[in-house]
C-alpha cells in the first residue's frame, strides 16, 4: 500500500498546509532573517487567519524546531548521497559548504 493510501484526505490535507506553511517560512527568513519570523504574516500570505495557522503549529517555537529539523534532514540527506558514492572527509567537507552556499539561511537556523 502507498503512503498516500494509508493516510486520509484530511491527513493529507494538513501536511500540505504544513508544508506550504513551512515554505512561506523560509521565505521570510530568507528575506529577513530568523528572529523576524512572524506566523500571523505567514498566515496572512497563504490566506488563513493567525491563529488558524496555530491548528497546524502550536506556536512559533514549533514552527522553527520543525524547520530546524527539515534543514538537518537536508544536510543528512546530502551527507548520506556523498557517502554511499564512496567520498571521503574532504568531498563531505566540500558537500557541507555547497549546501550551505547554496541556501544559508538554512545553515543560519541550524
Amino acid at each position: 500500500m502507498a503512503e498516500s493510501d494509508a493516510t486520509s484526505p484530511r491527513e493529507r490535507y494538513r501536511t500540505q498546509v504544513r508544508e506550504e506553511i513551512k515554505k512561506q517560512a523560509w521565505a521570510q527568513i530568507a528575506e529577513a532573517g530568523a528572529s523576524a519570523l512572524s506566523p500571523n504574516a505567514i498566515a496572512k500570505q497563504i490566506g488563513m487567519t493567525g491563529p488558524a495557522l496555530y491548528r497546524y503549529f502550536a506556536n512559533r517555537d514549533e514552527l522553527i524546531t520543525e524547520l530546524i529539523r527539515d534543514a538537518y534532514r537536508s544536510l543528512a540527506d546530502v551527507f548520506h548521497a556523498r557517502a554511499e558514492a564512496g567520498a571521503g572527509l574532504a568531498e563531505l567537507a566540500q558537500a557541507l559548504r555547497e549546501w550551505a552556499l547554496a541556501d544559508p539561511q538554512r545553515y543560519l537556523l541550524i
